[in-house]
């Protein structure tokens, strides 16, 4: 994995950033990233438009990195 996008990933996370995520078999989520590691994301999945917080978070998504095929503002 590119230390950029782990980087840029990284700061989203810190700026709870939300975000639409595409993954490689075509299905998408949108919420925020909690947290980086090496090779994975884990992603709380909330409403488009609410802020994360814990009353708002549908689930929780470990992701590795090469099951994402776009991540996007939202």
């Amino acid at each position: 994995v590119e230390p950029d996008l782990r980087s840029a990933l990284r700061r989203m996370a810190r700026d709870r950033v939300p975000l639409r995520i595409v993954l490689v078999d075509g299905t998408g989520t949108a919420g925020t990233v909690d947290r980086v590691g090496i090779d994975f994301i884990e992603f709380a999945e909330h409403v488009p438009g609410e802020p994360r917080r814990a009353a708002a978070v549908t689930g929780v998504r470990v992701i590795p990195f090469a099951g994402l095929g776009a991540v996007r503002r939202w």
